[in-house]
């Protein structure tokens, strides 16, 4: 009987051991932007211009596994006022053709989990969310590539040609109308985020 019992006991704790070594493999965390560069470049009847945002708002829950990463919800958002150049008087104009007074926040979300295959701690594919401009959401896909390393992940990307009177943006003009934006826009992105919580998931 004693022989059975302690095989038993063996056999208990050789599976609770199996059972917490799976369950370690995956990690759960908050992650928040520590480091952030965004670029919106757009061209004009005169010349190419760019304006940069440096800081955003949005935690990310994160999950990560051994082969895999899967952002369970996604939300990111940009104020209106935080895009600028080296130009206060194109600033001004561009805030107000982004409807900034009625409208402060860009923002992009997406509420179900996405899942990337996770390759010596890199990934890259494609997310799907809808982008909020001016009062108006439309759905958008942005191709992005990240790596993740201890406590931080780096996530870039590039969205290319958006086309800002899907928003209901008049592209702004200057020079009594003799400056002309085009329409079009693209935005590349590099963020680090960094996590403020870590726990083994149950």
């Amino acid at each position: 009987m004693s022989n059975l019992i302690k095989k038993l006991s063996q056999s208990l704790v050789l599976f609770v051991w199996m059972i917490s070594s799976t369950y370690s493999a995956f990690s759960q965390f908050t992650l928040q932007p520590a480091d952030v560069e965004i670029k919106i470049k757009g061209t004009s009847s005169l010349h190419d211009w760019e304006m940069a945002a440096r800081s955003i708002k949005g935690e990310q829950e994160v999950e990560i596994g051994a082969d895999q990463v899967t952002f369970k919800a996604i939300t990111v958002q940009v104020n209106v006022n935080n895009i600028t150049s080296n130009n206060k008087i194109m600033d001004n104009k561009a805030h107000k053709a982004l409807k900034g007074d009625s409208y402060p926040v860009i923002s992009f979300t997406r509420n179900v989990p996405v899942v990337f295959n996770l390759k010596n701690d890199s990934f890259r594919g494609t997310v799907k969310g809808d982008l909020s401009i001016g009062g108006i959401k439309k759905p958008i896909e942005i191709p992005i590539s990240g790596t993740y390393s201890g406590n931080a992940m780096v996530v870039k990307g590039k969205l290319e040609q958006l086309n800002m009177k899907d928003f209901g943006i008049e592209p702004p003009t200057a020079m009594m109308g003799t400056l002309k934006t085009g329409e079009m826009v693209s935005i590349d992105f590099k963020v680090e985020f960094k996590a403020v919580a870590k726990t083994a998931l149950k």
